[in-house]
């Protein structure tokens, strides 16, 4: 789900047509997003991708703030 945000996103989709789409309320599909995209530069630098969601959403909390 939180690949087809972030192609949603990436096509200029706006974020009511996608809240519905995926299900979610704006807020949690926006987070969905900022981990989709955590995910893809972790990858493109090589690093391991942690398995527990609730790690993952530390380091989308961390990229944000840097």
């Amino acid at each position: 789900m939180d690949a087809r945000i972030v192609w949603s996103r990436a096509a200029g989709k706006r974020w009511k047509p996608i809240c519905c789409i995926a299900g979610l309320g704006r807020t949690a599909a926006w987070e969905r997003w900022v981990m989709g995209l955590c995910v893809i530069a972790m990858k493109l630098n090589g690093a391991r991708i942690p398995k527990q969601p609730s790690r993952l959403r530390a380091m989308a909390t961390i990229m944000r703030s840097e």
